[in-house]
């Protein structure tokens, strides 16, 4: 695992794959910070009401509510 390519395992699921360029800017990592939190919360949208007493869901829902 390198920074310009990156997986993440998976539980039962097999793997997520980040690959970035050789050359990226600031505004390329912001906008990427961005967009991946909005994804990852479109994400637990999905799963409605089963994650809320997750004690990891509502310490992440915490922290991604303060990035924004």
């Amino acid at each position: 695992m390198t920074p310009r390519h990156t997986t993440f395992p998976l539980t039962d699921s097999g793997a997520a794959t980040l690959t970035l360029p050789p050359h990226i800017t600031l505004a390329d990592v912001n906008r990427l910070e961005h967009d991946l939190g909005r994804l990852v919360r479109m994400l637990r949208k999905d799963f409605g009401d089963r994650a809320g007493s997750d004690p990891g869901a509502i310490e992440f829902d915490s922290w991604a509510a303060q990035t924004h």
